[in-house]
């Protein structure tokens, strides 16, 4: 049986199998098996230090380094992308996805408080506050046409529209 000859050693339970040549074990690779192997790779700029063990980087943790670091944490279900990065989900905007989004403006007041949801003054309502609230009915086809105030057809007046105006035809 010859004796293979590796000037370099062998290191980290590699073999010598040919002159000069090392087979490294599972976890090692490099002409003398000293450069350590991580599989899958490590993320976000972590260091292999043994195998399969990431040194993750300050703002990033997990197996792979592949998790980011939010403090304060996203809000409404965004996501930690890297330090202090979140991806915020449709209808939410903001560092900590905690802005929501109205697409259609909230009219006379009104503040915009979830994904297109606008909360209105106890004076209007609809989905953009754009609808005046009228605390009693117009009558005889009246409509409100702001808050607590109805336009009257013609042949009617009041508050309400509820008186007729004399000699008015209807």
């Amino acid at each position: 049986m010859e004796l293979l000859v590796c000037n370099r050693h062998c290191e980290n339970g590699g073999e010598c199998v040919a002159p000069d040549v090392c087979k490294c074990k599972p976890g090692w690779s490099g002409p003398t098996c000293s450069t350590v192997v991580c599989h899958p790779v490590c993320l976000n700029g972590g260091t292999c230090l043994k195998s399969n063990v990431c040194l993750c980087p300050n703002g990033f943790y997990g197996a792979q380094c592949q998790n980011g670091v939010c403090d304060p944490r996203c809000m409404n279900g965004g996501k930690c992308v890297g330090p202090n990065i979140c991806s915020c989900p449709s209808g939410w905007k903001g560092k900590r996805c905690n802005t929501p989004i109205c697409l259609q403006k909230c009219k006379n007041g009104g503040e915009c408080i979830g994904p297109n949801t606008c909360q209105c003054p106890p004076e209007w309502e609809g989905a953009q506050c754009q609808s005046p609230v009228c605390n009693y009915k117009c009558l005889y086809g009246g409509r409100c046409i702001s808050p607590n105030v109805c336009s009257c057809r013609p042949g009617y007046t009041g508050v309400m529209c509820s008186q007729r105006i004399q000699g008015a035809r209807g």
